[in-house]
């Protein structure tokens, strides 16, 4: 089976299911993951790169796309909702922040998760692009990669505007728009067009092989670790989805968020599920640091002004443009897969490794870029010490021509395919979370801040509370309104304490933006 870059996701009856970033989710609480058979892996073919726009140029896939392979196949960046469809919530206006909620002649773009009456310009949504309905960013959309309609085949990311293979692929055939995974793909093992047959029939780190590498499992004939892939996730064909990742053999969501309708999302900012799931922000709040609060991040409505902890809104959350990967630099502005947001541009992860148009690459052992981005290194030879070559240097290890040191590598930790995850880092050839943080469940975790594992593993602050100092803590405006209760209450909407403690709604009136009306 093709690792295929993407999460797969089966179309269940109930709601939104699928792969996305963090986003706003579809409310609730459900943190089962789907179980998808092998046959429903198998390659995605390399359809035309730049195909014609549909009617909207919006931003979902056809569900059609993948109609003859079974299960529907969704991109990363989206969700498979329950019509059959694909969708970016973040600018699809038929699933505008959720599955189903469909922008009307009022309102018609879908900007960031919320319907507008257009796409946001000015320096907090200058990178946001007008295509048909939907309100994108042409340099890391796939639907619309570099122009409005261009669509990147189903392996393929959109790379600085332009679509090609993600860091870890190589495009077989050249010129095909099909990325796979040399290391374990059967049908290109080691290089494009070489089959792995009858004896020898599996792909095993990057050699047709009789069987797996120790620590690798066979899933149709491709060798794979179950305890890090995300297609593969504990046992074969098990594929983490809506954000998740595939952590110590288990689907999980990343530390600081949580999963809300099986989809992970920061609860912090996520207006659909502002510090809590299903926690919903009323029309004209934004969620600020797990509050729902009026009148903008900065005390006003307009996207880019800023509080004094230097958040603006952006799509109804309050984000620091200057560290926030999916708002980097400006509204709407996403770093791609292998990227983070530092000084509010997107940089590579690996303080080691190079931007090679928007792919992370390490320079001294990756054989499409040895030793600058535009070196590719001949079929059988390695990449060791920056250098192509006939055979790595002693000290480092031959992982599918990539000359690796297994005692550091997060990717290759003491034995190549063996990646490190949870945010755990290798050192001397073992995965382990950095200090501050702990290890929670396979999750490298800062128990002085997170909510969930507050000052130790698994001690859970309640609803509205943060974790500051390793001590459950309630904001200004969501105060302990009956002592020692540890429970948080938001005075902006609670009937009961509206504004403030015990100052209750009577009379049919309810409690809007802290005010009984």
């Amino acid at each position: 089976m093709t690792k295929s870059l993407l999460h797969l996701a089966l179309v269940l009856t109930a709601g939104c299911v699928g792969a996305s970033l963090v986003l706003p989710a579809c409310g609730g609480d459900d943190g089962t993951t789907a179980a998808i058979p092998d046959e429903a892996g198998a390659e995605t073919g390399g359809g035309d790169v730049s195909q014609p726009p549909p009617s909207d140029a919006g931003g979902g896939t056809d569900a059609t796309d993948a109609a003859e392979a079974g299960p529907l196949v969704c991109r990363d960046t989206e969700v498979a909702c329950a019509d059959g469809t694909c969708a970016n919530l973040r600018e699809d206006p038929n699933n505008c922040g959720a599955c189903g909620v469909r922008c009307d002649a009022t309102a018609p773009f879908c900007a960031l998760g919320q319907c507008a009456t257009t796409c946001p310009t000015g320096d907090a949504g200058a990178v946001l692009t007008t295509c048909g309905s939907s309100c994108v960013d042409k340099s890391s959309d796939p639907n619309n990669c570099g122009a409005c309609g261009t669509k990147c085949a189903a392996t393929q990311a959109c790379l600085e505007g332009k679509c090609g293979c993600p860091a870890g692929s190589a495009e077989c055939p050249a010129g095909s728009g099909t990325c796979v995974n040399l290391a374990d793909d059967p049908k290109n093992c080691g290089s494009c067009g070489k089959t792995c047959v009858s004896t020898m029939a599996a792909c095993s780190l990057g050699t047709c092989a009789a069987g797996c590498a120790p620590g690798l499992s066979n899933c149709s004939n491709s060798c794979v670790d179950e305890k890090s892939d995300n297609l593969n996730c504990g046992a074969c064909g098990v594929a983490c989805q809506n954000g998740q990742q595939c952590i110590a053999g288990k689907c999980g969501c990343a530390s600081g968020e949580l999963s809300c309708n099986n989809v992970c999302v920061d609860v912090t900012v996520d207006n659909l599920n502002c510090g809590a799931c299903g926690n919903k922000c009323a029309n004209g709040e934004v969620c600020l640091s797990g509050t729902c609060t009026a009148g903008g991040c900065g005390g006003n409505g307009d996207a880019g002004a800023s509080n004094s902890n230097g958040k603006v809104a952006c799509g109804g959350q309050c984000v620091k443009l200057d560290s926030d990967p999916n708002n980097c630099g400006a509204c709407g502005k996403v770093c791609g897969a292998g990227f983070t947001c530092s000084n509010a541009m997107c940089v590579c992860t690996s303080p080691t490794a190079t931007d090679c148009g928007g792919v992370c690459a390490e320079l001294t052992s990756d054989p499409l870029h040895c030793g600058a981005c535009v070196t590719k290194c001949n079929a059988g030879d390695v990449c060791s010490a920056s250098a192509c070559k006939a055979t790595c240097d002693p000290t480092l290890t031959d992982c599918v021509n990539a000359c690796i040191d297994t005692t550091t590598s997060t990717t290759n930790c003491g034995a190549c395919g063996a990646a490190c995850t949870g945010g755990k880092t290798c050192s001397m050839s073992a995965c382990s979370c950095a200090l501050p943080t702990v290890d929670c469940n396979g999750v490298c975790t800062d128990i002085t801040s997170d909510p969930k594992n507050c000052n130790g593993c698994g001690i859970a602050c309640q609803s509205g509370a943060t974790c500051t100092a390793s001590a459950c803590t309630c904001l200004p405006t969501r105060p302990e309104c009956v002592p020692g209760s540890g429970v948080c209450v938001d005075i902006n909407k609670d009937n009961a304490n509206c504004g403030a403690c015990g100052n209750a709604c009577i009379g049919g009136k309810t409690c809007k933006g802290g005010s009984c009306k």
